[in-house]
């Protein structure tokens, strides 16, 4: 029963463990338990690009496939392209209907996402604030964005 619960988990959309350390989710507390190393600064493969580092040599190629703008892996029904099979399967499903959608009643933006976090775009909500220029977001992935963008923080 116990494999069944996890691999039912990795169907889901839902992320319910939250590193305290940055603003990433996790599916399981073991994947957050794996990210969380990933703070200790000791990993092993390293970008020559950026410095980056990463846990497991696919995680790098994967990285250095984005960097280099490599994407062998192609979608069968839409030749859409990807740098990874994660990326790949990631993106099939919106093909075979298994990604829950919602429609926003203000927008009519169709969304896989949550719908709360959505909405906050719309009240101008911003209460997640940036540590190096105190400017103020409304979504986490906005700051995210902003401090890669800015303060060249990685993602």
């Amino acid at each position: 029963m116990s494999d069944y619960k996890s691999h039912k988990t990795s169907h889901s959309t839902d992320k319910k463990f939250q590193c305290q350390k940055c603003d990433n989710s996790y599916k399981t507390l073991s994947n957050l338990n794996f990210h969380l190393k990933s703070h200790q600064k000791k990993l092993p493969f390293l970008c020559n690009i950026c410095g980056k580092g990463f846990m497991r040599k696919e995680y790098l190629e994967t990285h250095t496939n984005n960097h280099n703008n490599i994407k062998n892996f192609v979608c069968s029904i839409c030749s859409k392209r990807f740098s990874s099979q994660k990326n790949l399967d990631s993106h099939f499903k919106y093909h075979d209907g298994s990604i829950k959608r919602e429609i926003c009643n203000i927008c009519g933006k169709s969304l896989t996402t949550s719908m709360n976090e959505h909405l906050r775009i719309h009240t101008n909500l911003r209460e997640f604030e940036c540590n190096h220029c105190e400017l103020k977001f409304n979504t986490k992935d906005t700051l995210r964005k902003h401090k890669k963008i800015k303060h060249k923080e990685p993602s």
